[in-house]
This record gives C-alpha cells, structure tokens and sequence, in this order.
C-alpha cells in the first residue's frame, strides 16, 4: 500500500511541475543586428521584424582608413544580403564588408638622401 501511495505521489507530483514550468514565447517575430566593427554602436538592431518581411537597408557605415563594400549574412562577406530582393525568415547578424584604404607616406627628408636597403 505504501508503495501504491509512494508511486501515485510521484506521479502528481511530476505532473504538477511539468504543468508550472514556463511556456516558451513564441511571438513569430524576428531580431536584425546590424555588425559594422568590434565596439562601434552607430546602428540600431530592429527588433520585432515580421517574418517574410524586407527590411529597408541603413546607411552606409564610416570607418576611418576603411571603404564600405557590402552588406553581408557572414562575416567573410561571401554572402551579399540584398536589401531591395530578400525577406527576412529568421533572427540573424548582418556584417558590414570592409576594404582596407590606400594610403600615401610622404617622407620629409630634411635636405637628407632616401636609401632602400634590402
């Protein structure tokens, strides 16, 4: 008889936690982070996109010494994100594709003699 009892007071008991733990929130709504660099902030992440949904594409990004190429789904810029054409089907980081610039040195010789020593 214990046992019978034992048993039937694990069971409800199972149950009742089971019936109490948290329901998943399921609001069909998705999250756009835009990545431009390590640390910058200047663009807002949107939040609830609906799905199926385009998103309307930020401004180009400024970074000192780099040129803005693309919009990318990955951070080695194989995937271009196409604004005007793709629908957004799920939560996801959208990287900034950089060029590094040119830059020109100018030596000041001061009257002295450039040597390439190799």
């Amino acid at each position: 008889m214990k046992k019978t009892i034992l048993i039937l007071l694990f069971v409800f008991t199972s149950l009742f936690l089971v019936s109490c733990s948290d329901k998943k929130n399921n609001n069909d709504k998705y999250q756009i982070v835009f990545f431009t660099f390590k640390g910058d902030i200047s663009l807002s992440t949107l939040n609830d996109v609906e799905p199926n949904s385009k998103i309307s594409k930020p401004i180009d990004p400024v970074r000192d010494g780099f040129d803005f190429i693309k919009w990318s789904t990955n951070p080695e810029g194989t995937d271009e994100w196409l604004f005007e054409e793709y629908v957004v089907t799920k939560s996801m980081t959208i990287f900034a594709i950089w060029l590094q610039g040119e830059f020109v040195i100018t030596y000041d010789l001061g009257g002295g003699i450039f040597q390439m020593v190799q």
